[in-house]
């Protein structure tokens, strides 16, 4: 996770957003009305705090560039590979689809990465819950 700026309470947005969904992605709970709202609230600094804490960082609930890091760092390490092929009785090209993967989830769907099938309908997603470049949720610029 790369910010250009330090987030702290009371902040709202796009790289709220952004910090929110890496921070599921580490299955750490935000609360659900912060999420909607992309607001960085006394929820999400508390599970900043705690994830600061973890990291041996020191624990204000702000996101600087340390905290950042460790996020980064953390979903770095979250890796997996998705494969298979697509087969189709109705279509004799398979090749070039579009391949999104999607963690499924109650409340929300989020997009995990993306591939596209070689000409004989397989794919292979090398992914990491980092959100690689294919992965990643579109951050904010």
């Amino acid at each position: 996770m790369n910010l250009d700026r330090d987030l702290k309470q009371a902040e709202n947005g796009d790289d709220v957003r952004f910090l929110h969904t890496s921070l599921m992605l580490l299955d750490l709970d935000v609360p659900s009305g912060e999420r909607n709202d992309a607001r960085f609230g006394i929820g999400t600094a508390d599970v900043v705090t705690r994830l600061q804490r973890a990291c041996g960082l020191e624990p204000s609930g702000i996101v600087d560039s340390a905290t950042s890091a460790a996020i980064a760092k953390a979903l770095d390490a979250k890796r997996y590979t998705v494969t298979g092929t697509v087969r189709s009785p109705d279509r004799a090209g398979v090749g070039g689809l579009h391949v999104v993967i999607v963690d499924r989830q109650i409340d929300r769907n989020v997009t995990l990465g993306e591939t596209h099938t070689d000409l004989t309908g397989s794919s292979i997603a090398s992914e990491s819950s980092a959100l690689g470049p294919e992965s990643a949720p579109e951050r904010p610029r």
